[in-house]
């Protein structure tokens, strides 16, 4: 009986230690509001590395009390910096004009700052926004210019990200 015994102890923490908490198969909360992509020259681009204060490579920013929304995303090459005012869910919002809404690292030091083409199409528009769970599910669109007359394209651009407030 003691045998018996002794092997069902065994067996049981045999089983219980080779339990893995990590076999969940739910998705992880921490990452369900981690996309960001887009098109840059046709080319398709999303951040990675570090962003500004956290291991993440994009950082979003949503004040509710004036609506306004900043965003920054970079790799080793680039930088995109978006701004603006949400006035609807569902309708596209001008972009806010700014000195340095793109960064080129691997072009020349003078080159390397696009400012908005405000000759042309740039829009975000927010499909969804969280407030219980603080994420925001977007689309934008822009053309950049820099100091040598470069342009680029953003285009297809979509995040689903969490934001801080």
């Amino acid at each position: 009986m003691k045998n018996i015994l002794f092997l069902f102890c065994f067996c049981s923490l045999f089983i219980a230690a080779s339990c893995n908490s990590d076999d969940d198969m739910t998705p992880s909360t921490e990452d369900a509001h981690a996309t960001l992509r887009c098109k840059i020259n046709g080319e398709d681009w999303e951040p990675a590395g570090g962003g500004l204060f956290d291991s993440s490579p994009s950082d979003l920013y949503f004040y509710p009390s004036d609506n306004r929304l900043g965003l920054v995303a970079g790799n080793n090459e680039s930088v995109i910096d978006l701004n603006c005012y949400i006035d609807y869910i569902g309708v596209e919002t001008p972009l806010l004009y700014l000195e340095r809404i793109y960064i080129d690292y691997t072009n020349s030091t003078d080159c390397q700052i696009y400012t908005l083409d405000t000759a042309s199409t740039n829009f975000i528009k927010i499909n969804e926004i969280d407030s219980l769970d603080y994420y925001l599910i977007s689309e934008f669109e822009f053309a950049a210019i820099n100091e040598c007359n470069d342009t680029i394209q953003v285009t297809d651009g979509y995040f689903d990200l969490n934001y801080k407030f």
